[in-house]
Formats: C-alpha cells, structure tokens, sequence
C-alpha cells in the first residue's frame, strides 16, 4: 500500500475543462475566496490543500470549499473503476460511504489520500487506501 500523494494519476483526456455546480451558496470571508450562489457553476483550475479548490466563474477566481462543489462528469470513453477492499462509514457529508466489494467509478484525486467517486447517483471521496483499482476496460 503506497499513499495517494505518491501516485501520480493520469487524468482522462477530455474536451472541455472541469466544471461544478454549486450545492450551497457559500459567503467568502478572506480576499482569496470566491462567493457562490446555490447553482452556480464554476470552472475547477486545481486542487487546493485541506479540501479547498481553484475555481474561476466568468472573470472572477477564487478557493471554494471542495464540499460546497458537485462536480460535472467529464465525458470518458473508458471510466475508470476500482472496488472497495474494506467497508467505509463517511463521516463528513462530502465523504462516501462504502461497503466492501463496492464498485466504484474513480472520478479524479482530490488530496491527502482522498480519491473522488461514484456508486450510483452518489458521489464523494474515499481514501484511496481503501480501494483496489480494476484494469481499464474491465
């Protein structure tokens, strides 16, 4: 087992950049943060650390809360997809909850260990620790 940080994940090749929607309005309170209205949708520049994000919508950029963010699927040609290899109880409401053999579609690295996926309609991250990945294709 290797931290996630230590893997470096190619992201799929897509057509337009990563998109969010807002699922909160969220009230900046530093100059480096970003206001949104419920709704809103962004486009992700990067990661930041501690569950934060780049984001830019129209001509202003900001951090938001990754939390306060739905992401927008990227169109694909092969998802990837990965297992659980133990159960995981979710403790904060942008985490995702797992039963062991789980199958999941990775939706891209988040930070510190964390991975974004999707089981169904529900989407959150997990530690990538937690998860085995499939070949591509499988």
């Amino acid at each position: 087992i290797v931290p996630f940080s230590y893997l470096h994940m190619q992201e799929p090749e897509v057509e337009k950049p990563r998109t969010a929607v807002a699922r909160f309005a969220f009230d900046a309170e530093a100059p480096e943060e970003l206001s949104l209205c419920e709704g809103d949708v962004v486009t992700i520049l990067g990661g930041v650390d501690d569950g934060w994000v780049e984001c830019e919508r129209g001509d202003e950029r900001g951090i938001v809360p990754f939390s306060y963010l739905h992401m927008q699927e990227p169109e694909v040609e092969k998802p990837r997809t990965a297992v659980a290899r133990f159960a995981f109880d979710a403790e904060a409401p942008e985490e995702l909850s797992l039963c062991e053999g789980d199958v999941v579609t990775i939706l891209g690295g988040v930070d510190d260990g964390w991975i974004e996926c999707e089981r169904g309609d529900e989407r959150g991250i997990v530690p990538f620790s937690y998860l085995q990945m499939e070949e591509v294709g499988q």
